[in-house]
């Protein structure tokens, strides 16, 4: 375990790695974290994003990226959809294999109902990856509409999907198929110094 001292000169050294950029493509190797990017020598490099919108407050969408360790589940998402689907009752409108930055992934796409009947709709895609790298970093997208709200004034009531299944799905589509590795965000295997 580490002293605080320590604990403390590794914040320094991080922040001193820590640059502003103006474009994603340009901005070279490292972590890109809101307008600045981290060149590191990481040893793992993990981010839990979460977005929603106040004229759509049912819907929310999350995406997890995690680069080296492993995922902990032996179980594929299709797998794991599996043991959903035989428990509860949801209709499900596509599943199977996609690419997803580039990598082999699965999504399941599925439409159900809450307690009080509104429609609701839940999104999954992950990448699969038997070598975990920076460059093949896990990635898992959820996407959910309608059922109970979490946040904002509406919070607790139960409201049906502002989108269709039609709409969602091509949302999905267009945000899966925007999701990429950046250009030059990790450095050549050579390095000691790589990052994402």
């Amino acid at each position: 375990m580490e002293t605080p001292e320590q604990v403390a000169a590794r914040l320094f050294k991080i922040a001193g790695q820590i640059r502003p950029y103006d474009d994603p493509h340009k901005a070279g190797p490292g972590f890109c974290l809101g307008s600045v990017v981290i060149d590191s020598n990481n040893d793992e490099e993990t981010a839990s994003i979460g977005f929603r919108m106040d004229q759509y407050p049912d819907l929310g969408l999350r995406i997890y990226s995690k680069a080296l360790t492993p995922d902990g589940s032996d179980k594929t998402l299709l797998e794991r959809a599996a043991q959903v689907e035989s428990q509860f009752s949801v209709d499900v409108l596509r599943k199977g294999n996609v690419a997803l930055a580039d990598m082999a992934a699965q999504e399941w796409l599925t439409t159900g109902s809450d307690k009080h009947d509104n429609l609701t709709l839940l999104f999954r895609v992950e990448s699969m990856r038997a070598d975990p790298s920076f460059v093949r970093p896990l990635i898992s997208i959820k996407l959910k509409t309608g059922g109970q709200l979490t946040g904002g004034p509406g919070e607790g009531k139960y409201v049906a999907s502002s989108l269709t299944p039609r709409e969602a799905i091509a949302l999905w589509d267009a945000i899966v198929s925007s999701i990429r590795v950046r250009p030059n965000a990790v450095r050549s295997a050579s390095s000691s110094d790589q990052s994402v």
